[in-house]
This record gives structure tokens, C-alpha cells and sequence, in this order.
């Protein structure tokens, strides 16, 4: 079967139920269902070069314990592939079940032409500006080179916004909006250095709460020098004049410990934290937000947010907003990068300033 558009299920919630079948789908769109968009029972059906999107429970479900669906080389609505809470974690398209063959899939739909938007950061002297932070608003983000220029890939039709950062620089023009066809260059920005400002006595008192990342992509090693990781700030605060909190986040994000006195509870709360599911690092940080600006935030201290994580993120809000409105709110953010493949771009972008990224084990901090 080729070329059929299925969309938002019918009375059982379902796109298109497989019972007893081999049949191929190829170059089709599955999507919007309340339910599952293709549900297999007893098929070894095989679905290939097809869009699988926005489909409520799963894109894929199959019900059979004994046979596997081929459904390798399609497209799930994200460049990360499905979701799948053990083989896949950090999938941000639709969600599939055991016993469905997705790897390798395509990063765009099948047959897309793509595009790409380049540009060059230089300052008011004319000298490239290397390792500036540039986020569109699809969720990509970019870091300038040696020589200053990004560049943008595997863009679909439609209007982005480029917006630059780096620490202690303005830049003009603040954004630029670019709309595709045609792949667009020469979108360059100027940046200037802001005044240096003076710094925070390092005596003065901090409310820091940890944002750690309990996702399935952190089991073992990782989860163990997040932990050792905090505990080792921990043992830096003072504890008349300090105080700490817990957030965490993997499907959904929790607020473990309130901001209080560096004691054995906050402790307790890092140390009982287990890595399982997906990553919602961007609801992690509003948590975090939300209680570094509550009442118990002391007008006194600085208020500091530890962001503890592989910087991988598929689920919730996005990260990059929910770090803006932190930084809005006066919050420094320090991110920790853990784990063997850590995103740097995205824990960068999330930081408060390049220096405030850190990618290292537990015992090196």
C-alpha cells in the first residue's frame, strides 16, 4: 500500500489496525490519532519511507509477543527518531512499543528537500567572534567557529527566527527572521562587548537548587557522578549561611527538596534520586525557577541553579525558554555536563555564560 494519508483514528481511537496481515506501507502519512497511530496484532507487516507524527499513545504499537515489525527508515516527527523508554530515551517522535525494528530511521520525512541558513558573527573591530551560541526557534541551536561562521541544516519550509548569545556581548541586529525556500547566507550579526561590571563578594550567601537529570540516558556511571558531583558542592556550602534545594527531572519534573539548610535531607534527596524514562529538562528548570523565586529565596543570597545532566532532552518544555525566563528572573544558571555523549551545544546555550558550562565526572569537580 502506497502513497494513503491516515489521520486522527476513527471510533477506537486507532489510525490503522494490522490483524492477520503482511502488508507494506510505504510513502504514507500516519497521524493525529487519539490512540495509537498504527496498531499490529498477529502482523508482520513492514512500513517503510512514511511520516508517523503527532499520534497521541504510540506511533507504532504492537501487540504480539513473538513477532517483531519492521518499521525501519521512516520518519516519527523528530530528527531523534521515536521514543522508546529503554532503546531509545532521548527519541522526541512519536512513542513505539517493544518489539518494532525503527533503527535506523529518517531524520527528515522521506524525499524532503531541506534547506540551510549560514551567517557569520564578527565584532565592532571586524574580528570573528568563535563559540557565540545561536538557537532558532525549531529547537536547534549552533556554536560559531574559529573563524565566527554557523550554519543551519536540514531546515524544512517555513519562517525561522536566529537568535545569538554570548556572555558579556550584545548583538545587532537582536534576531533575525528568515523564511525558507531558498537555503539563506550572509545572515550576519555584529556583536559588542558589554562594560565590565563588578562582581559579587564570593562571601556572600547562596540559595542553589540542583536541577538533576534522573533520565533513562543516565543510568549507571552517570546517575553515580551526578550524585558525587552535588554532594561534593554540598560539602562547600556553608551551612549557617547557605541554602540548597532538589529538583529532578525525567518524564515529568518533581521538586525533591525546598530551598533549606545544607543538611543529611538534602542529601537523602539527591542520593535517592533513580534514572528511568524520558528527559523533561526544560520543566526541571521552570521548578527550579519556581522555587529559587518563592518565598523562601532569601533577598540576600544569589540565587544559583545547577543543571546536572548529558544535556538531552525529549520531552516537556523547551529548555532554552525555560532558561531565559530563569536568567530573566536573576538566576544564574550553571550546567554540569555528565555522561559519555554529553550535547554541549545545548548545555552552553542553557548556562548562563560559556565559563558557567563544565563538562566533567563527578570526582573532577
Amino acid at each position: 500500500m502506497r502513497n494513503v494519508w491516515v489521520g486522527y483514528g476513527g471510533g477506537s481511537q486507532l489510525g490503522m489496525v494490522l490483524t492477520n496481515s503482511d502488508l507494506t506501507l510505504e510513502n504514507s502519512f500516519v497521524g493525529w490519532s487519539a490512540n495509537s497511530g498504527v496498531y499490529a496484532s498477529n502482523a508482520s507487516s513492514a512500513l517503510n519511507c512514511n511520516i508517523i507524527t503527532d499520534n497521541t499513545t504510540y506511533g507504532l504499537y504492537n501487540s504480539n509477543s513473538t513477532i517483531t515489525i519492521d518499521a525501519r527508515n521512516n520518519y516519527w516527527g523528530d530528527a531523534s527518531g521515536p521514543y522508546h523508554p529503554t532503546t531509545n530515551p532521548l527519541g522526541a517522535g512519536d512513542r513505539v512499543s517493544d518489539r518494532v525494528l525503527y533503527s535506523p530511521w529518517l531524520s527528515v520525512p522521506c524525499g524532503a528537500v531541506v534547506y540551510s541558513i549560514m551567517g557569520r558573527i564578527q565584532d565592532s573591530n571586524n574580528q570573528p567572534l568563535a563559540g557565540a551560541l545561536l538557537a532558532a526557534n525549531s529547537g536547534q541551536a549552533t556554536l560559531t567557529d574559529a573563524s565566527g561562521y554557523y550554519t543551519f541544516t536540514n531546515l524544512m519550509t517555513g519562517t525561522y527566527s536566529v537568535t545569538p548569545t554570548l556572555g558579556g556581548y550584545t548583538f545587532a541586529p537582536i534576531t533575525r527572521t528568515v523564511t525558507i525556500p531558498p537555503s539563506a547566507s550572509a545572515q550576519d550579526f555584529i556583536a559588542t562587548q558589554n562594560a565590565v561590571t563588578s562582581t559579587c563578594p564570593v562571601t556572600q550567601a547562596l540559595d542553589a537548587v540542583f536541577v538533576v537529570d534522573r533520565s533513562g540516558s543516565m543510568v549507571g556511571q552517570p546517575m553515580l557522578d551526578v550524585k558525587q558531583a552535588a554532594n561534593l558542592f554540598l560539602d562547600r556550602l556553608d551551612l549557617l549561611n547557605d541554602q540548597a534545594g532538589v529538583a529532578s527531572f525525567a518524564d515529568i519534573a518533581t521538586l525533591n527538596h525546598i530551598l533549606s539548610q545544607p543538611d543529611v535531607t538534602v542529601r537523602a534527596a539527591l542520593n535517592n534520586l533513580n534514572a528511568i524514562g524520558g528527559a523533561a529538562m526544560g520543566d526541571g528548570i521552570t521548578i527550579a525557577r519556581q522555587e529559587l523565586t518563592s518565598i523562601r529565596h532569601r533577598a540576600v543570597a544569589n540565587p544559583v541553579m545547577i543543571v546536572l545532566s548529558d544535556g538531552y532532552s525529549n520531552a516537556g518544555s523547551n529548555p532554552l525558554t525555560a532558561a531565559t525566563a530563569a536568567k530573566n528572573a536573576g538566576i544564574r544558571i550553571v550546567t554540569v555536563g555528565l555522561g559519555p555523549n554529553v550535547d554541549s551545544v545545548l548545555m552552553r546555550a542553557v548556562a548562563s555564560a560559556p565559563t558557567d558550562y563544565y563538562t566533567v565526572s563527578g570526582r573532577d569537580l
